[in-house]
């Protein structure tokens, strides 16, 4: 058990680690911390981006998104 836990653990330190945060659009409405993020009342929410609006936040080369 304690193995599983000390797994799962290093695998959400790692992906915050990894985080990153990107504006998209104007940046008047703040910005998404990317992959997840808990910070403020454990809020979560999606949203549809157009191709030019993440080409414009510099995401234009082979990157893989999920979600």
């Amino acid at each position: 058990m304690k193995k599983y836990l000390s797994i799962a653990l290093a695998l959400l330190i790692a992906s915050m680690a990894f985080a990153g945060v990107y504006t998209i659009g104007t940046g008047n409405t703040g910005g998404y911390y990317v992959p997840f993020s808990g910070l403020w009342d454990n809020g979560w929410s999606k949203s549809i981006y157009t191709k030019a609006e993440i080409n414009a936040a510099g995401l234009n080369t082979a990157n893989t998104i999920t979600g």
